[in-house]
């Protein structure tokens, strides 16, 4: 996901900080087109390792819980960030042998 994708989950997430339900529902909620459901999760999963929210994945359900937060928080030193953009620019860089 991206920062603008990232955002509107965090503020969907915001106006209900002790948000119950399914994926879908999330998906709908957060009304985003351009984001898709294994980019939500994702998103989710960024904002857990950045300590901004708790999430409870029963495989049916999410409990989603807002965190109190003291400053900001970098999104992009979560592991799945880091790896996300480690391997970004790794593909950004390679060429396969018949590019020349």
């Amino acid at each position: 996901p991206d920062r603008e994708q990232m955002k509107k989950i965090y503020n969907f997430l915001r106006k209900f900080p002790g948000w119950t339900g399914t994926l879908e529902q999330l998906y709908h909620n957060v009304e985003d087109p351009t984001l898709g459901y294994v980019q939500l999760r994702l998103g989710l999963e960024i904002l857990r390792q950045a300590g901004l929210i708790t999430l409870n994945d029963t495989g049916e359900r999410l409990r989603v819980v807002l965190q109190p937060v003291t400053g900001k928080a970098d999104l992009n030193d979560t592991p799945i960030m880091r790896f996300l953009l480690h391997n970004h620019s790794h593909e950004d860089g390679c060429h396969s042998r018949e590019d020349g």
